[in-house]
């Protein structure tokens, strides 16, 4: 939980460090995983019959940071904010309880649910991105800005309106999307290989002996150490 808490603070920092106005990506950022935690957590204890589940709060907290990130600079009203926040935690939370099973049941390993935050998420993001593109025109934000976020639409540039804008958007998400499928693919063939080890149980993956030589003098000395402790407390 630790983890997520510097998430947490840390995000707004994240989302204004590259972006033109740094002010309003923070706030939009703080106000966008406000809405995701709020979500998360009606959402967990609706699923849970009036109990929360702890990976729920682990990771839908976190979606509003993540879904805003594309549009944290150009969304001018508090209210667009919430709307994305609310629905990345309620789609992530949804996708930590439906779909994570799922990758189960086909070998896909995800042991920190980074699909269903960080991807789906993102992909939220960048849809949301396209979309605002194609409405943004001069009052939501000043021309100079404008033109800085959206160098495109520049006249002395390249000239697009708005929806076409928005489709370049939305195309560079489906060209982002082919090169991760296919990246992921050939990764995939590569791990196959026969001349790379296999594990024959995933639970392997949480063995350190399997791939590091332990000293299991260290562990028996601490062992001892902390009885000894512990008994002289008691004493």
């Amino acid at each position: 939980m630790i983890g997520t808490l510097f998430l947490w603070l840390y995000w707004p920092s994240f989302n204004s460090a590259s972006s033109f106005g740094k002010v309003r990506a923070i706030i939009n950022t703080h106000i966008s995983l406000a809405a995701s935690c709020v979500t998360a957590f009606i959402f967990s204890a609706l699923a849970g019959k009036g109990k929360l589940k702890m990976a729920h709060i682990q990771n839908a907290t976190l979606a509003g940071g993540v879904a805003i990130g594309a549009v944290a600079d150009v969304v001018s009203r508090p209210v667009g904010s919430v709307i994305i926040g609310s629905f990345s935690g309620i789609v992530s939370l949804f996708c930590l309880k439906a779909l994570n099973p799922l990758l189960k049941k086909i070998k896909a390993h995800d042991s920190t649910g980074i699909f269903a935050v960080f991807g789906i998420s993102g992909l939220i993001s960048a849809i949301a991105s396209g979309i605002i593109a194609a409405a943004a025109n001069e009052s939501m934000l000043s021309l100079e800005a404008l033109y800085q976020i959206y160098p495109g639409r520049n006249p002395n540039s390249l000239a697009r309106t708005s929806v076409q804008q928005g489709g370049f958007q939305i195309l560079a998400l489906v060209l982002t999307l082919g090169m991760s499928v296919a990246g992921g693919l050939v990764s995939g063939l590569l791990m196959k290989l026969p001349l790379l080890d296999k594990m024959e149980d995933s639970e392997d993956m949480f063995e350190d002996e399997n791939y590091w030589y332990i000293d299991d003098d260290f562990f028996l000395n601490y062992q001892k150490y902390v009885f000894k402790e512990q008994y002289s407390i008691r004493i």
